[in-house]
């Protein structure tokens, strides 16, 4: 992973206010940089809407001088905070390399949503790096995960991540699991329990 990856509530967020809102601002209230923002919209495709290109492009501005005159300084006006030294105390100074209050520590657990809404737990490797937990619980204990195999919950709970509950499938497997979700719940049950009853037989035949 290149960075921190974003929630699905933030990618919501992102998809509805793009198009109609500055950059810069949806990057303050989500507290990511306006480079990490503009990238993150251009990989779901987003573009700002005519209207707001019209209101708020330089073209805009040179077509409505007028319009935009009240706004600027005059020459030879003073800002209101000229001459005034502001300092900050050494308490306050963020110096080079230091971190957030708030910044996890390597090993730190966080929990996301993924598009689907789906709830999964992930840790923090390094600083920016994170990875599933379960596919790195699974690692320390069997090794690296092969190509078109992935760690699935035996239980359905993705939040569940002991060993116990962990198994190596197919991304096929994965899909004809995740079929049941249109389901009822009862039926839903049912289908569970006559696959465990089928391992329990494959394992006894074995």
């Amino acid at each position: 992973m290149g960075g921190i990856l974003w929630t699905y509530q933030e990618l919501m967020q992102l998809r509805k206010r793009y198009p109609n809102e500055l950059t810069a601002t949806i990057a303050a209230s989500l507290g990511r940089s306006l480079r990490a923002t503009y990238s993150q919209a251009k990989i779901m495709g987003l573009r700002k809407t005519a209207d707001w290109i019209k209101q708020n492009s330089r073209e805009s501005v040179m077509a409505n001088p007028e319009k935009y005159k009240k706004g600027q300084f005059k020459k030879g006006a003073k800002p209101w905070n000229d001459g005034i030294s502001v300092r900050l105390s050494q308490k306050s100074k963020f110096k080079k390399g230091d971190l957030p209050h708030n910044t996890l520590h390597d090993g730190a657990i966080s929990i996301r949503k993924d598009t689907t809404g789906r709830s999964y737990k992930y840790i923090r490797k390094s600083l920016g790096k994170w990875s599933l937990l379960q596919r790195d619980v699974w690692e320390k204990a069997h090794g690296i995960i092969p190509k078109k195999m992935i760690v699935a919950f035996k239980d359905g709970d993705s939040l569940n991540c002991d060993l116990i509950n962990l198994e190596l499938i197919t991304r096929k497997e994965n899909m004809d699991r995740n079929t049941i979700h249109r389901f009822p719940p009862e039926l839903k049950t049912t289908i569970r329990s006559l696959k465990k009853l089928r391992t329990l037989i494959n394992d006894y035949e074995k």
